[in-house]
């Protein structure tokens, strides 16, 4: 079974790294143009294998579409990518193209899920191996893994474990699909949902909100966008924080009530502990970044 693979980042690096351990026949290697830190894996293991390497920068041009056609791929597998499939590509392969998602589709649709499950609050998320179709993240369920969001996971941390798992899903899955013995669960479209990417005004902290609810914030945010606030009219990210005791009677949400090394601030609902921040000139904990106990963190 000749496979085009496709992916970018952590998710492509292991999900290559699985398939060439489990020696699949890759024919290609598709990417993003980004020789950055985080493409080093995945760029480093297709150039150890000698794999012919595609790296366009627009999915639409006639070079592209002669160039993976001479490839002849019986199935094209994807574990992360940044540019919508057009038509053509969706038809070329006999087996379709295979895509891994990180999250139990039909929940969490959209380009990032791991920050959204945190967000949420939610206790388990997973990954979901589907047939990629015209329609974002709607095709047939071809296998789930389910995987628990720990109570210190942030958006980076659990964007590395279901990379992993995603990885393996996929692998599983092709190795199924080589033997003719997969199977195809559709979508249940009444579970569904979709989140976009987090913007900036998502980072914002409001401190009115329960204690719980920023700390997710924070949590899935990290270390992007990130959550932030404002003292003094500057700019504040919190970086780590954790869920405090009973706040003081009548301390308005943004109040800083205890400041020790930790900055025990007043929410909606209960307080929260800033172990870690950081702005444009200088990080904290340390002494000289303290706010001073009493003041107010502006929403």
């Amino acid at each position: 079974m000749r496979i085009l693979f496709t992916g970018i980042y952590a998710p492509g690096a292991q999900a290559l790294a699985s398939l060439v351990r489990r020696g699949f026949e890759i024919v290609g290697v598709m990417t993003k143009p980004d020789e950055g830190p985080g493409q080093q894996p995945l760029l480093t293991l297709a150039k150890q294998m000698h794999f012919p390497l595609l790296v366009p920068q627009d999915l639409r041009s006639e070079s592209l579409r002669r160039s993976i056609q001479e490839l002849k791929p019986h199935v094209i597998a994807v574990a992360g990518y940044h540019l919508k499939f057009p038509r053509w590509m969706l038809a070329l392969p006999p087996l379709g193209v295979i895509n891994v998602h990180l999250s139990l589709l039909p929940r969490h649709r959209g380009p990032c899920p791991w920050k959204w499950a945190i967000l949420r609050g939610e206790a388990t998320t997973g990954v979901t191996v589907h047939m990629m179709t015209a329609r974002f993240d709607q095709g047939d369920i071809l296998a789930q893994k389910e995987w628990p969001i720990d109570s210190e996971d942030t958006g980076e941390s659990l964007f590395l474990q279901l990379s992993r798992l995603g990885a393996e899903a996929l692998t599983e899955v092709l190795a199924q699909v080589q033997t003719g013995s997969s199977t195809r669960l559709a979508q249940e479209e009444s579970s569904a949902s979709y989140e976009r990417e987090p913007t900036d005004e998502d980072a914002r902290i409001r401190w009115e909100r329960p204690a719980r609810e920023i700390h997710n914030q924070i949590r899935g945010l990290h270390p992007r966008p990130g959550a932030w606030t404002t003292w003094d009219e500057t700019r504040i990210r919190i970086l780590r924080s954790s869920l405090g005791e009973a706040v003081e009677s009548g301390a308005p949400p943004g109040r800083i009530v205890h400041c020790d090394g930790t900055l025990a601030i007043a929410t909606g609902n209960g307080v929260l502990n800033v172990h870690e921040w950081r702005n444009d000139l200088r990080s904290g904990p340390s002494p000289e970044a303290r706010p001073p106990v009493s003041s107010n963190l502006l929403v």
